[in-house]
């Protein structure tokens, strides 16, 4: 559901918006009792494309809005940009 309101949304200011996923490193099947469930649950991570980054930060109030609205208290702005696997660069991390 989280990913549909954010496109939808990114869609209202002329955002092209590939894909939102939640931020549960930990897993989904990780219990919510957890610290860092708990934790990362609650953030957002957005990445647009690297010439729409002005935009998305003009319309921060409003993605930040919305964000809260679909339950995520936190949202972060990659500044590098939407990546293609870019979640993956943790995981090459040692």
């Amino acid at each position: 559901g989280e990913d549909m309101i954010a496109y939808q949304y990114g869609l209202s200011f002329g955002l092209h918006i590939l894909r939102t996923r939640m931020f549960t490193h930990t897993g989904p099947r990780r219990g919510a009792v957890f610290a860092e469930s708990a934790f990362a649950r609650q953030i957002a991570r957005i990445e647009v494309s690297q010439n729409e980054l002005a935009r998305a930060v003009e319309h921060s109030d409003q993605i930040t809005t919305a964000m809260k609205e679909a339950g995520f208290p936190y949202a972060t702005l990659d500044l590098a940009g939407f990546r293609s696997g870019s979640m993956n660069d943790v995981l090459r991390k040692k």
